[in-house]
């Protein structure tokens, strides 16, 4: 095989795996985060999509992102608002 003649194939593929772990991490911590600050979901529904996604982790994850990937495009949009909103009024100094 070609590519094993090449060590630089190998720091390739190195670098390829740890920017998947990075990202999957990355999305997991996201989508929790996303879940914990939910207030249309109750507490047992919560700790349902933390267990799936702590024991299924990648059918969990991709479930979670196919069923309410608009609704935390639309919470995140309303967090960065009212993020903005906050930056943009003028101090009482």
């Amino acid at each position: 095989m070609i590519v094993a003649d090449y060590p630089f194939f190998g720091i390739l593929w190195s670098m390829l795996i740890f920017f998947a772990w990075v990202a999957w991490f990355w999305l997991l911590i996201s989508i929790g985060g996303d879940l914990i600050r939910r207030h249309d979901v109750g507490g047992g529904k919560k700790t349902m999509w933390l267990l799936f996604m702590i024991f299924v982790p990648f059918l969990g994850v991709l479930s979670y992102l196919v069923s309410n990937s608009e609704g935390m495009a639309e919470r995140a949009q309303a967090r960065a608002d009212r993020a903005y909103q906050m930056e943009s009024r003028p101090s009482a100094t």
